[in-house]
């Protein structure tokens, strides 16, 4: 926990279950489907979000949506946070809505309570999802004032659990976390490919992708995305049916967290709109879709509506399938980088890995036993000085205990002065011998100098 404290912005509970994943194996399927397993969760909790805001066709289609978005697919295949925090805060937007509906069930709201503190200890991003609930409280349940008691509660229970873990927080900002985590300014095409990512993938017409930006900016662009927005708008509109005015929780859910993120990065200067970071929001998005199109179906043709959504899809599976296949997306080849030091690698090699994360993803791919290996940490300051850093950093040539060759493992984020102060330090004793690159990741061979 201390390292984790130590060397990434995030709570702890994503780490925390996926270690305990961990123990069903660790090899690439298997780490991948931890992510999967939630990926798929999210699906069914939004059928049943969909069930809820619109009737059984809205809760199919919207389930649909999100089987076939290639945002969700993408976030549901790494070994990340975001399909477990999608999961979540789907789940607890299921209890809000009940809760709303019946302001005076303690379990209701209680439930929310625990779903939001989870989410927030998986992703400081669904503090956004509140804000999103405060935003449709005061817009459509004013008027209640046992939804708005129920709802200060909940959200004050849910900052009570947090409470233990602001210390960290507090730490992380102080140090420096998230601002080397989200670098430089915001991108003014930013807000337009967060929709175009959500609504099919992005991609076409020079639009970025979940790995790549944008290549060129285009009015093409912004016609492209228009009949998303049309769709989300109808979305919106109040339904015959509808017990309370659940388009516009729907909406409030997806646009309030993406206008914080859009107006911080624009206050602050720090990018943190980044559009796939917004992946967690895809199960709203494709409800209000989903209300969108079975508002366009004719009386005659009730199967309109559905055919569009099995459109949507394949629209969606595509532009995943293409963009996946761009060279742009083939980036980090640890697969490659393993391989490489795999078919060279000799009794007694070590191995180096800066930043610490790549050992994880390099030991997917490498099956060798390693009984050599040093992790080093990114430091936060993104503005440190070579010497400075050089003054911090671990005896390396001592760790490695006398290898006689070492493979340095390096990749993205890491800071220049860093990397020279450890490239130097490393040089002293060793002598490099080669250096390769596959895509965003470096494997560099040293070999020990003779005496």
């Amino acid at each position: 926990m201390d390292q984790l404290r130590q060397t990434d912005p995030h709570p702890p509970l994503f780490y925390l279950l996926f270690r305990l994943w961990n123990r069903l194996g660790t090899d690439l399927t298997t780490v991948r489907g931890f992510s999967i397993f939630w990926g798929t969760l999210t699906v069914l909790a939004t059928a049943l979000l969909g069930i809820r805001v619109g009737g059984r066709t809205v809760g199919l289609s919207a389930g649909f949506l999100v089987a076939g978005s290639a945002l969700a697919i993408q976030t549901s295949v790494e070994a990340r946070m975001y399909s477990l925090l999608s999961f979540l805060v789907v789940a607890a937007a299921i209890f809000f809505i009940e809760a709303v509906r019946h302001p005076s069930s303690t379990l209701r709201w209680g439930g929310y309570a625990l779903f939001i503190a989870l989410a927030a200890y998986v992703d400081y991003f669904a503090w956004l999802v509140v804000a999103g609930h405060a935003a449709y409280v005061v817009l459509a349940e004013r008027g209640s004032q046992a939804v708005r008691l129920g709802f200060l509660l909940a959200v004050l229970a849910a900052v009570a659990a947090f409470v233990p873990w602001l210390p960290v927080t507090a730490e992380q900002l102080a140090t420096g976390h998230f601002a080397t985590t989200w670098k430089g300014a915001m991108p003014v095409h930013a807000p337009l490919n967060m929709v175009a990512l959500t609504g099919f993938g992005g991609y076409l017409i020079g639009l970025g992708g979940y790995l790549f930006p944008p290549s060129r900016n285009s009015v093409w662009q912004v016609i492209l995305i228009s009949p998303f927005l049309a769709l989300m708008w109808l979305g919106t509109l109040r339904r015959k049916g509808d017990r309370q005015p659940e388009g516009v929780l729907l909406v409030c859910t997806w646009i309030v967290p993406v206008l914080v993120l859009v107006g911080a990065s624009i206050a602050s200067g720090t990018h943190y709109a980044i559009p796939r970071y917004t992946g967690f929001l895809v199960p709203f998005f494709s409800l209000l879709v989903a209300r969108g199109l079975l508002r366009l179906r004719p009386r005659r043709f009730q199967h309109t509506g559905m055919i569009g959504v099995g459109l949507l899809v394949l629209l969606n599976l595509g532009i995943l399938g293409a963009s996946v296949a761009d060279p742009r997306y083939q980036i980090f080849d640890w697969r490659g980088a393993a391989s490489h030091v795999e078919s060279r690698w000799q009794d007694g090699d070590a191995l180096v890995f800066y930043p610490a994360g790549g050992r994880m993803a390099f030991g997917y791919h490498f099956r060798r036993p390693v009984t050599n290996a040093v992790m080093l940490f990114t430091p936060w300051n993104p503005d440190i000085d070579r010497e400075r850093w050089a003054s911090t950093l671990p005896p390396v040539p001592a760790l490695l205990r006398s290898a006689p060759r070492v493979w340095v493992i390096l990749t993205m984020p890491v800071a220049r002065p860093a990397v020279e102060a450890l490239l130097a330090g490393l040089g002293r004793e060793y002598r490099p011998v080669e250096e390769r690159s596959f895509q965003q990741v470096w494997v560099i061979l040293f070999s020990k100098r003779r005496e």
